[in-house]
């Protein structure tokens, strides 16, 4: 049975060890000796009880020893279930809580894992063949050729980082847009990546940029479609710089204002390619409903009619 890995390192708690009145009132000598036993106990789980290897560890005589041993002694504990070696209790304490600690970030960690793959064992789109191209290998006739099947020669490494980071891509996204249906965050961050803006991002930080901009304009009330008909415009707008105006919008929060403007101006060019018809006008339905009445129209009505001849 494999030994248990020994943990290389513990925690020194600065301010309890300053403010021990058992340490202060050690002498240089008597703290250099006890942080070596320290370590050593720490490596080996306790050290010796024995005067003559305790000696020899700290490479002084019995006489220093046991001047030294006067301050440390009160430190010691003799270890369970055995006299001959001696523990630091609060060492121990430390020792328990460390190894607990690990134990419940390696569960979490295989807790993670099964997670992970559970989800990929589900979301992984089938690789089997499709219909067309069974009947194609099904059809296909046999090679006469005795000479050794060539193996493809493999595209250069920087092609083949591309293909495999695009196929990556490709069996990501219909995840993500599933899981976008339930959280209006992912929805907004997926329809950012799909504009210039992306370009703009440092690879490595694009992914957390994007979410941390799509949380600050939720409130906003802006919308995946809003972003569509902001890039749109971006791209119809900044020709040479594509993302500049999007990205200025976004921030400054005045893409509400920019669509709104846009609105209206579409919705004035629609009302002016609108012909009127025989017994209606374009303007109907813009003024209440009806046209707006004529003075002479509002008197009729009122005056007495004109007398024939008059």
């Amino acid at each position: 049975m494999a030994s248990e890995k020994k943990d290389p390192a513990f925690l020194f708690y600065v301010t309890a060890w300053l403010q021990s009145e058992t340490v202060r009132s050690m002498t240089l000598e008597q703290r250099g000796a006890f942080v070596e036993l320290l370590s050593f106990s720490w490596l080996h789980g306790s050290i010796p009880a024995d005067e003559t290897k305790l000696c020899a560890m700290l490479g002084v005589t019995p006489a220093k020893f046991r001047k030294i041993w006067s301050s440390l002694s009160p430190c010691w504990s003799p270890a369970p279930g055995d006299d001959a070696r001696l523990i630091n209790d609060r060492q121990e304490h430390e020792r328990t809580e460390r190894k607990r600690k690990a134990e419940e970030a390696r569960a979490k960690g295989r807790l993670g894992g099964q997670q992970t793959a559970k989800q990929k064992g589900q979301q992984k789109p089938s690789r089997l063949p499709s219909k067309t191209q069974a009947e194609g290998v099904a059809g296909a006739k046999p090679s006469t050729s005795t000479s050794t099947t060539s193996t493809p020669t493999p595209p250069p490494s920087g092609q083949a980082a591309g293909a495999k980071q695009e196929a990556s891509r490709a069996e990501a996204e219909p995840v993500a847009e599933t899981q976008a249906e339930s959280d209006p965050v992912l929805q907004l961050q997926l329809a950012l990546a799909k504009t210039t803006l992306r370009s703009k991002m440092p690879g490595f930080d694009r992914s957390r940029e994007l979410t941390k901009i799509a949380k600050a304009l939720i409130p906003t009330g802006l919308t995946p479609e809003d972003v569509v008909e902001l890039d749109k415009l971006d791209a119809k707008k900044a020709k040479k710089d594509r993302g500049s105006l999007l990205n200025t919008w976004l921030k400054d929060n005045a893409w509400r204002s920019v669509l709104d403007e846009q609105r209206s101006k579409a919705k004035e060019g629609k009302l002016r390619s609108v012909k009127p018809s025989g017994d209606g006008n374009v303007l109907d339905g813009i003024y209440g409903g009806e046209t707006p009445k004529t003075a002479a129209s509002v008197l009729e009505g009122i005056l007495p009619p004109k007398a024939e001849g008059a």
